[in-house]
Formats: structure tokens, C-alpha cells, sequence
């Protein structure tokens, strides 16, 4: 089992221009009085946070809750992990692009590989997001997209339950 630092560097512009897919307003004012206080305050840290780093956005988490109370969830991570591995070993074309989009994420910084000595001496809060693949061959771009869960529960707990 191999493990995964990503990184919190984001290109903002170009997350938003994908996530939209073309339906961006030319400017997005909104009426305050339509973001509720939560989004408030989730704007505020953003804004707080963000800075721009060799032309890539960097943003904190918008933690609503202690970061240190979250659970450590290997447990779990670990049992998705061995399952994903089960699955792509029954289909080598799979595992080959699931490789190559893990690949891509290393290439472009957005993760690296841990050594040994950062997995052990980790001191701050551990939680791993669990992944797995989304396969559509008929996609000539993005044949197969690596999808996180922050959702997955942990002893009742989710990462999503800890951020605005």
C-alpha cells in the first residue's frame, strides 16, 4: 500500500472554468442577503487564507470544527484501498489508467508520495480520503476520474463534517 500527501495548492481559475463548464456569468455578484451565515463565514476564511503562490492559488480548509478531534480512520482508508486493489486486479486496462491518473497527480504536484519517516512522525491530525474510480471509455479525455469521498463515515464522523 503506498500513501499520498496532496497538496492544498489549487489553480483556482482553472477549477472553477472545468467545474462550471462554460456557464460562467461574467461577473458573480451575489445579493449578501442570499449567502447564509455559514457561507459567510466559509468566504471569510477563504479569503483569509488564500494567497497566491508561484502563479497557483493556495486556500486553507474552512475547519468549522477542531481538526484534532477528528478520528484517525487508517482502518478504513486502508479496507477501500484493499478493496479498489482487488477490483483493478481483475482489470488490468482499469488498473493501467488508474496508475497513470495517480501518476498525473504526482507530475503535477498535486500529491506526492509519503516516506517512511513523514507516515511515522506525522504529529499533526491523520485523516486519509478514501478515493476510487469513475470509468467512462466513451470520454476521450477523461476516460476514467479519480473521485474523493469526505464523505465516507468513520465512527459517525466525515472530514465534510468538519468543514464549512
Amino acid at each position: 500500500m503506498s500513501y499520498v500527501n496532496f497538496a492544498r495548492k489549487v489553480n483556482l481559475e482553472k477549477f472553477y472554468d472545468f467545474e462550471t463548464l462554460g456557464v460562467r456569468a461574467p461577473e458573480c455578484n451575489y445579493p449578501q442577503e442570499t449567502i447564509t451565515r455559514d457561507g459567510r463565514k466559509t468566504m471569510e476564511l477563504f479569503e483569509s487564507s488564500c494567497k497566491k503562490l508561484d502563479g497557483r492559488y493556495e486556500i486553507g480548509l474552512p475547519w468549522k470544527g477542531d481538526p484534532a478531534k477528528l478520528p484517525n480512520n487508517y482502518p478504513l482508508a486502508k479496507q477501500r484501498l484493499e478493496s479498489l486493489e482487488r477490483s483493478l486486479s481483475k482489470n488490468p486496462d482499469k488498473a493501467a489508467k488508474y496508475n497513470d491518473a495517480i501518476r498525473e497527480y504526482e507530475l503535477n504536484g498535486w500529491a506526492r508520495r509519503l516516506t517512511e519517516s513523514e507516515i511515522k512522525n506525522t504529529k499533526s491530525p491523520v485523516y486519509y480520503l478514501p478515493h476510487h474510480g469513475i470509468y467512462r471509455p466513451e470520454k476521450k479525455s477523461t476516460p476514467l476520474r479519480i473521485v474523493f469521498d469526505p464523505a465516507c463515515l468513520y465512527q459517525g464522523i466525515s472530514l465534510n463534517s468538519f468543514l464549512h
